[in-house]
């Protein structure tokens, strides 16, 4: 495990969007797998990106994308789907070819069994395109990786999941009219699947679950922990996100950037 500590958000984002963009420009020409997330956390990240194409340092043209989750049921259209924020903050405003966008957007009333087809289809996809090759993630405040909420167990394969209250607070769902407890969401194994993985941390409302996620074992009660177990995952996490911690004290192994 890796530890990147930046001075702020802005840091945060353009760390995470030089990573991207190092990758796509060394593969120029072939597939790059990404998986992203949404959420307050890579809005930054995108607006780099979008910033980073517009003055032409690179193209998506060669990108896949499969996002992490999505709600249901809800219509692509809806203000408060993943698909309209993929959109308006990174997909409208750059050259990625959208039959190489993947979102879990399953349609309304579908029964179980068309579900789990979809979620099986969504696995199957994933791996036909290779894996992915570099995994965006933010952390939830009681440690939620996607829509992986404590109790998921660490096998676990995109599948449909029953938000708890705390997720539909954060995200602001009842606030702003949106009746939905459930979402589709890649599973834990899937994601520790990819070949490199980002996990995002910002703010001093990340503080208590990222001194969670550093000093507690791993444990299915605190998802995010089980990223101590991949071969190849930095932490990038700005010091009002870290508070008073000292990481290389907590963790002596842990190589401990600053940027």
């Amino acid at each position: 495990m890796n530890v990147v500590i930046v001075k702020d958000y802005f840091a945060m984002s353009q760390y995470a969007a030089n990573q991207i963009i190092e990758l796509v420009n060394k593969q120029k020409g072939k597939k790059v797998v990404l998986g992203l997330a949404t959420g307050n956390t890579p809005i930054g990240m995108y607006q780099e990106l979008v910033k980073n194409y517009r003055d032409e340092k690179v193209s998506f043209l060669d990108v896949v994308s499969f996002n992490l989750d999505e709600y249901y049921p809800i219509d692509a259209s809806h203000s408060l789907s993943f698909t309209s924020f993929m959109k308006h903050y990174f997909f409208d405003h750059v050259d990625i070819q959208m039959e190489n966008v993947f979102i879990p957007l399953v349609e309304r009333d579908s029964t179980e069994k068309e579900i789990q087809a979809f979620c099986q289809a969504y696995e199957k996809k994933i791996k036909t395109y290779g894996g992915i090759d570099l995994q965006i993630l933010g952390i939830g405040s009681n440690g939620h990786i996607g829509f992986n909420e404590p109790g998921t167990p660490f096998y676990s394969r995109t599948h449909l999941v029953k938000l708890t209250d705390e997720t539909i607070q954060a995200n602001g769902l009842r606030e702003n009219g949106l009746e939905v407890n459930q979402a589709i969401t890649v599973g834990i194994e899937t994601i520790m699947e990819s070949k490199k993985i980002l996990l995002l941390a910002s703010g001093q409302d990340k503080t208590k679950i990222m001194k969670q996620f550093f000093e507690r074992n791993v444990t299915v009660n605190l998802p995010a922990s089980i990223l101590k177990k991949h071969s190849n995952v930095t932490i990038v996490i700005d010091k009002g996100a870290l508070g008073a911690q000292k990481i290389n004290l907590l963790h002596p192994s842990v190589p401990k950037q600053q940027s």
